[in-house]
């Protein structure tokens, strides 16, 4: 039937406004075309003045009972995610910390943000950061329970993080891991290596920045706390200024190290993982 298609779309937004429009003009257009379509129907076997008008009329009635049944459309938006029951989840998650924050659940993060978390399905805070949609205030909003069920759903259906791969040749900050993982010093991981210290910091920042490697494995955790406290203090996060204050006690990988731990831990939004 012509009107299917019109009467199977619907909308969902967070937006009062928008769904009312869309909704009333849908319901609009689907009233024409029962109406017309009836109509239509009356000429089949010829054009009678008299049948014409009486179908008329009882379109008219139909078509205004029907624009009167239809409510209000709420689109279910699977049709755009791609891990549907992980958005169904998400959802259901946004309405209890909307009520427990006691704000609007658009406030708390949006449904189309919802889309896209559910359509890349992030296993950390550092890859969440990175999502459309996802800024400080969002960061704000989300709690622990939130990644904790995204991670419990990308292990139940077994997802996998997209394979960047370069398989060409070993991933030289992993090889650092393995090596510090043994038991070997910074400088002794450099000196096997033939690179520089700060390089080889570098490396284990990056694991402290995916929550791969505890941050007092690599940093006194004292020494941590104080730059943790600098920089949510201060919110500035260039690594010169921040010697300048805490002394020269600090290396500047020590200080990268802090900030990509924040980052993970989602205290920050900036800067990269390096």
């Amino acid at each position: 039937k012509v009107a299917d298609p019109v009467n199977a779309f619907s909308v969902e937004t967070d937006s009062k406004e928008a769904r009312k429009s869309l909704s009333e003009s849908l319901d609009n257009l689907n009233y024409i075309l029962v109406f017309k379509i009836s109509c239509l129907g009356a000429c089949n076997s010829g054009f009678r003045t008299k049948d014409y008008l009486k179908v008329r009329g009882e379109a008219a009635v139909d078509s205004r009972e029907l624009k009167r049944s239809r409510g209000t459309r709420t689109q279910k938006m699977e049709t755009l995610v791609e891990h549907s029951l992980l958005y169904e989840k998400l959802k259901v998650w946004r309405k209890n910390r909307a009520t427990k924050l006691d704000k609007t659940e658009n406030k708390v993060i949006s449904l189309a943000t919802l889309v896209n978390i559910s359509n890349l399905v992030p296993e950390n805070n550092y890859q969440l950061g990175k999502i459309p949609g996802v800024g400080k205030r969002t960061m704000e909003n989300i709690d622990e329970a939130f990644i904790k069920l995204i991670n419990e759903y990308r292990e139940e259906y077994d997802i996998k993080s997209p394979d960047r791969g370069k398989p060409v040749k070993p991933d030289s900050k992993k090889v650092t891991l393995d090596l510090f993982t043994e038991g070997k010093t910074i400088p002794e991981i450099a000196r096997a290596r033939n690179y520089a210290q700060s390089t080889i910091e570098g490396h284990l920042s990056y694991f402290v920045g995916t929550g791969e490697l505890p941050i007092e494995k690599v940093i006194d955790i004292k020494k941590a706390k104080l730059a943790m406290e600098y920089f949510i203090e201060v919110e500035d996060y260039a690594l010169t200024p921040a010697l300048d204050v805490l002394g020269e006690e600090y290396s500047y990988g020590e200080l990268r190290t802090v900030l990509n731990y924040l980052r993970y831990k989602g205290k920050i939004k900036f800067p990269e993982r390096s």
